[in-house]
């Protein structure tokens, strides 16, 4: 993951299309112990931070964004491989942007000063 200058770990809020909100790079040390599954049925990666990857309530408002953004898209559809459908997204927009609040509000409230965040999310919604 990457730092700042006083070492603290960039974490991006931003909205992906069948990935949570937060951008994950690392692969987990398990210890003997089968890889949890991702997405696509790949190993599930983690930020790196524990007080982000272990809270409940962030995984659970992750959920919630990743699959009311993710329903904004169609495989081969329209002609395309993957569409996005700015109709439905702008009819979601006012609960999608509520969620990604609750999620920014959770990670400020865990926040041990090990990271910081960086929204584009919000950048992400003006698109629709």
């Amino acid at each position: 993951m990457e730092k700042n200058k006083q070492n603290q770990i960039i974490i991006y809020v931003q909205l992906e299309y069948l990935d949570g909100p937060i951008f994950k790079d690392i692969l987990p040390a398990n210890k003997g112990k089968p890889a949890e599954k991702g997405p696509f049925g790949g190993i599930k990666l983690i930020t790196g931070v524990p007080v982000i990857d272990r809270d409940p309530e962030v995984a659970r408002l992750e959920r919630e964004v990743e699959s009311l953004y993710s329903g904004c898209f169609s495989e081969n559809s329209h002609e395309q491989p993957l569409y996005f459908d700015k109709g439905y997204a702008s009819s979601i927009k006012g609960k999608l942007s509520l969620l990604v609040s609750e999620l920014l509000e959770r990670l400020k409230a865990i926040n041990d000063g090990s990271f910081i965040i960086v929204n584009r999310a919000e950048d992400d919604m003006k698109e629709f």
